[in-house]
């Protein structure tokens, strides 16, 4: 159980977190929260993003999950619930969202929550 968890800039690649509970955890790393000495990004951007490439979250409950930015490419997210998580900006090349909860999520390309599934 990892629910409430802060995964903020942690690299979790190929990470087997199958129906695992991280309902409402903090995973996005923006750079307005970095020193200005090491703000090198565009405002608003990502900076050393939390990295979930290839891992296995299939079934997880990631509900109410900050999730912004951060990298999801190859992972496996069928049956995942997303529910009203905020995936504006996050990287989901080849992500498998298959009969994942999208509702009220926040996906890239979307301003505003709404249900995608």
């Amino acid at each position: 159980k990892f629910n409430g968890s802060n995964f903020k800039g942690v690299a979790l690649k190929d990470v087997d977190l199958s129906g695992a509970d991280v309902r409402d955890s903090q995973m996005a790393r923006r750079i307005d929260s970095l020193p200005p000495d090491i703000q090198t990004v565009e405002k608003g951007q990502s900076a050393w993003p939390t990295s979930l490439a290839g891992a296995d979250l299939s079934g997880a409950d990631l509900s109410d999950s900050d999730l912004r930015g951060i990298k999801l490419d190859g992972a496996n997210l069928r049956g995942a619930n997303l529910a009203r998580a905020n995936l504006e900006g996050a990287s989901l090349v080849r992500t498998d969202l298959s009969v994942a909860n999208t509702t009220d999520a926040a996906m890239p390309g979307t301003s505003a929550p709404g249900k995608a599934n």
